[in-house]
Parts: structure tokens; C-alpha cells; sequence
């Protein structure tokens, strides 16, 4: 079984539908990772880079993509490359029910509030999540 990397493109043309040939190669990507032919990994880059892409490019709502993105995420045989698949989850369950920033909630998961230095303020209200 091999194991594929997964660039952005290849999420957006399967969860945005927009180019017919290469969204049946993406979805033909998927169900060979759902059957267990694959297995695949996203980095952390990849899943900020998507998100920010379907919100701001093609204007999809959050609630809308990132239940997309959880199931398609949820498969078996996709995990993460610098982190682990539970932490990527609960950022996007984070993402979908605020208007913060992708990269500001995973940085607020991962470091210690006293540690964290920045000028922006949604990271005292990311803290009161926890």
C-alpha cells in the first residue's frame, strides 16, 4: 500500500467541483484511500491553505466546508504530517463555530497562553474556548 501526499488543489477540486476531469481523478483519489488502496498524508500547510481558499477565494461558508472537509478528513486512511489527525479535528470543529483564523486557533492549541506573543486580540478570546 502506498502512502500519497495530498496537495491543496486536489481537496478543492473534490470538495469545490469546478474543473469535471479533475474532480473525478480527486474523488477517484479518495475512494482508493476510503478502500484501503491508499493512504494518504495533508500537511498542516495544506489544510490552512485549503480553508483559507474555500472561505476567501470561493466565498463557501464555513459551516458548509468544513463539515466537507471533517468527513473527508475522518477517512480511515488520511492522516497528518506535523500533527496529530485529533488536533487537526478539533481546530476545524473550532474554525467552523467562530470567525477566527485558522493558523491563530492552531497556535493558541498548541502553545501556553503566557508563551504566545502577538498583537492580536482573538487570542484572549481563543483561550476562553479552551
Amino acid at each position: 500500500m502506498e502512502t500519497i501526499v495530498l496537495d491543496t488543489n486536489i481537496i478543492l477540486r473534490f470538495v469545490v467541483k469546478d474543473n469535471k476531469s479533475q474532480y473525478d481523478i480527486a474523488k477517484r483519489i479518495f475512494r482508493d484511500i476510503e478502500d484501503g488502496k491508499n493512504k494518504a498524508q495533508i500537511s498542516l500547510l495544506v489544510l490552512n491553505e485549503t480553508t483559507w481558499m474555500l472561505e476567501k477565494y470561493y466565498k463557501h461558508n464555513r459551516k458548509d466546508f468544513v463539515s466537507k472537509l471533517r468527513s473527508l478528513f475522518s477517512l480511515k486512511g488520511i492522516d497528518f504530517i506535523e500533527i496529530k489527525k485529533t488536533l487537526a479535528m478539533e481546530v476545524l470543529d473550532i474554525l467552523e463555530e467562530t470567525k477566527f483564523d485558522l493558523t491563530d486557533i492552531y497556535l493558541s492549541r498548541i502553545t501556553k497562553k503566557n508563551n504566545l506573543l502577538s498583537f492580536d486580540k482573538d487570542f484572549e478570546k481563543l483561550y476562553k474556548l479552551e
